[in-house]
């Protein structure tokens, strides 16, 4: 039960705060500048935050040969 808790707080307080800022920003109170600010601080952490941990989708884990390298010219 706590468990449950614990991994539903990040994104419960993610939703929350964008969900009021998203009421601020439709009833006039809170400025573009200010919301996209916000969002994006709030967005890039959480993401961050997945990075950090080990939490990577199968796409992130793709990796690509290494390019060869370019011909010395004459």
């Amino acid at each position: 039960m706590i468990e449950a808790l614990n991994s539903l707080t990040r994104p419960l307080v993610t939703v929350a705060l964008v969900g009021g800022l998203l009421y601020g920003f439709f009833i006039g109170r809170i400025g573009g500048e200010q919301f996209f600010t916000v969002v994006t601080m709030v967005i890039g952490f959480w993401f961050g935050q997945r990075a950090t941990n080990g939490t990577t989708t199968e796409k992130a884990a793709v990796t690509f040969p290494p390019v060869p390298a370019a011909p010395k010219g004459e």
